[in-house]
């Protein structure tokens, strides 16, 4: 049977157009949305922004009106402006103002027909200038000319005349006028004076609207939210290392960051920290926002993109103090400079602890070496001492700079050996040169006093405490400047001690310690109060100090050090681990950097950081470089080996060193952004810094606002200090 089909003309699809109208209408309804609303959180910041800058000066307004309406020189200026008003509209005045007014109407128009037939008369002058001159080029006589032209020209200095007059009588009736008005006119002189501020406000609060003019009438609408756009030209550069410009669109959100008075309020609302300090010096316009935040200036579709928190973007937004790490791409010397607080500590953190000498660093690859030499180790360590030193330095001396390098006690040996066996030849030398010290008692108390209030009295406590758990330079909040020693009679002896403090560059020219001019006496009663100070039976078993080795086996401690193979292998720990980095030693003077550069480290990706096994750890430069801090070996597998030693550092120390590495970046600002030095003034301020810092000046001297340690030591004396 056959299957009946209905004629297709006849079909209607009426319901099928209307739903694919509806999608298209909604399409369209959510294309617009999504493009002006969704994609463009600026214009809601700068809407939102616009309501609280209202709210805020309409506020202001309310208060100055307020303020006015109490004050009684307005209140007085006002009165009388009233009562003035009052008497110019009424009686005698008002009548001879009001004739006045009529005069100046008559006299005005009088000008007003004088000046017109002055006009005339010029043009006739000029139009029988012309019939002479013409008359003249065609041979006529021009007389008739001559006697017209002549009688215009008389005509316009009467006109003149008259004009002047009429001027003149204008001027009469206004100045009539306005000694009548004066009084109005001087009160609202003062009411404009004293409501100066009021204006400034009202004008302020009209810039904040759009006007629309309409009829009689002004419509006012909030302004229409635009992207605000800041060019840095040559900022950065492309593949080619060609310079291309850097386009920064912050303030389409920010819109408040260059405005006083929104201190209080939450981001991207809030004004920019210390506004009239960074700003001044860093004008947006000339800086932009991400030269010293980065981020994605550019982008505008979202929070996320446009502070570069996506990924596969180099440059994610510096939050906090974090922001600090900029500045040394355009500023040579940071440290006098305000917010550099926590880079400047990483600075010289970085410098002090030694961290240039295991890895090779621009700016900083020939700065001297922080650690003392140990040419001549021999001549001043007890062996035993040497070998728990190296063990573990800050269970002799909690806040050293030395590092712990986790060695095992037969490592501790093997490095003791080598730097003891190689700094032999020079010790023996140094020690062939010298005489015993003469004087040096221990036992004698008078001697010891004298010595301690040597020590109290020419310096020594501007560098060195001398109590177990005293401070006196404090380089960090776990780290001092110089040696704690309250325990110096555990490592070395007399002879030792006096000959250092006699003649410290005579042991070690390097050395930053000065030398105090000490006369044979003054140094024999020191070394008698040095001597004194020793550790507990046990803190030296603990540490393994003088007698007391690491070792399980302490009495053959001499045989095993003095071993050919304890020797070597000690060597090659040595120039493993690069202690040379750190000290003098002889024969390795030469020898290369160990650790990695780190020039361009702020700079690494994720791809060129390994984890490890550590999966809790974000992935993220910051944590990568946090943790590696803490624990520098935490990264090592049983493939992977990892060498640098562990300073102990406190969370403070470690993330003003992480701000320090953050700034060692490829991108380098050009040279119109970076601070200019044509005359070397950075640099040497810089190199003034680092010797100030080196050799502890501020331990004792107060500069430029930091350093005088040394002055809790003489409160009641200042002068001592």
């Amino acid at each position: 049977m056959p299957i009946f089909e209905p004629d297709e003309e006849r079909k209607s699809y009426s319901a099928v157009f209307l739903v694919v109208v509806g999608l298209l209408l909604a399409g369209s309804i959510w294309a617009v949305w999504d493009d002006n609303i969704i994609r463009r959180p600026w214009k809601r910041y700068q809407s939102e922004f616009n309501d609280i800058e209202r709210a805020k000066v309409e506020k202001e307004l309310a208060t100055e009106e307020e303020r006015l309406r109490k004050d009684p020189a307005w209140q007085e200026a006002t009165a009388k402006l009233v009562k003035a008003k009052q008497a110019l509209e009424s009686g005698e005045t008002e009548k001879k103002l009001d004739g006045f007014r009529r005069e100046l109407a008559r006299a005005q128009v009088h000008e007003h027909e004088l000046d017109l037939k002055l006009r005339i008369v010029k043009s006739e002058i000029e139009e029988a200038r012309y019939e002479y001159e013409h008359a003249q080029e065609v041979g006529g006589s021009g007389e008739a000319e001559k006697k017209h032209l002549q009688a215009k020209e008389a005509e316009k200095v009467e006109l003149d005349r008259l004009y002047k007059t009429a001027q003149d009588q204008r001027a009469a009736i206004e100045k009539k006028i306005g000694d009548v008005e004066s009084a109005v006119t001087s009160l609202e002189d003062k009411l404009r004076e004293l409501e100066l501020q009021k204006q400034v406000i009202v004008s302020r609060l009209e810039g904040l609207t759009t006007n629309i003019p309409l009829g009689v009438t002004t419509l006012r609408f909030p302004p229409i939210p635009k992207i605000q756009q800041i060019v840095l030209p040559g900022f950065d550069r492309n593949h080619f290392d060609q310079p291309v410009e850097r386009v920064d669109r912050c303030v389409s959100c920010h819109a408040g960051a260059g405005k006083a008075g929104f201190d209080d309020q939450p981001e991207p609302f809030r004004s920019h920290v210390d506004r009239s300090v960074l700003l001044t010096a860093h004008p947006p316009e000339k800086f932009g926002c991400s030269s010293c935040h980065e981020g994605q200036g550019a982008a505008v579709n979202s929070p996320e993109q446009a502070h570069g928190e996506v990924q596969f973007w180099d440059r994610p937004l510096l939050r906090g103090d974090n922001v600090e790490s900029n500045c040394l791409s355009c500023h040579t010397e940071i440290h006098r400079l305000p917010h550099t607080t926590k880079i400047s500590a990483g600075e010289s953190f970085f410098e002090q602890f030694g961290c240039h000498g295991c890895h090779l660093t621009e700016g900083y690859e020939d700065l001297p070496k922080v650690g003392p030499s140990l040419r001549r180790l021999a001549a001043k360590d007890d062996p035993g001492w040497v070998v728990s030193w190296i063990h573990d330095p800050q269970k002799f001396r909690p806040r050293t700079k030395m590092p712990w390098f986790l060695f095992s006690p037969q490592q501790s040996e093997q490095v003791a050996a080598f730097l003891l066996s190689t700094s032999k030849k020079e010790a023996d030398e140094w020690r062939g040169r010298l005489e015993d010290p003469q004087g040096v008692d221990a036992a004698n108390a008078e001697r010891v006093a004298r010595g301690k209030q040597l020590v109290d009295s020419v310096g020594c406590r501007g560098c060195h405490a001398f109590e177990p758990d005293g401070t006196a330079a404090v380089l960090s909040e776990s780290k001092d400047v110089a040696p704690n020693l309250s325990r110096v009679a555990d490592k070395t002896d007399a002879r030792w001690i006096y000959n250092w403090i006699r003649n410290p560059r005579g042991y070690d020219p390097s050395t930053r310690m000065p030398n105090l001019r000490l006369s044979e006496e003054e140094a024999a009663a020191i070394t008698s109060f040095l001597l004194t100070l020793k550790g507990s039976p046990a803190e030296g078993e603990a540490a393994g100090t003088a007698g007391a080795p690491t070792s399980a086996e302490p009495k053959n401690l001499a045989k095993r050090l003095s071993a050919p193979e304890t020797i070597a292998a000690g060597e090659k720990l040595v120039r493993k681990y690069g202690c040379f980095g750190c000290h003098e030693i002889p024969g390795m003077e030469k020898e290369s950097r160990v650790g990695v550069e780190l020039s361009f480290f702020g700079s690494k990706g994720l791809e060129e950081l390994y984890f490890g096994y550590h999966h809790e750890i974000p992935r993220n430069w910051v944590a990568w470089t946090n943790n590696k801090l803490h624990d520098p070996r935490i990264y090592q597998t049983e493939f992977i080996e990892q060498a640098m030693p562990n300073f102990r550092l406190k969370d403070s120390e470690i993330d003003a060193l992480r701000t320090f590495l953050a700034s060692r970046v490829e991108h380098k600002a050009p040279a119109a952004f970076r601070r200019p030095d044509a005359d070397g003034r950075q640099k040497a301020l810089l190199e003034g810094r680092r010797l100030v810092e080196r050799y502890n000046c501020i331990g004792c001297h107060v500069i430029d606002g930091r350093g005088g340690q040394i002055r809790k030591r003489y409160e009641e004396n200042p002068n001592f200090a």
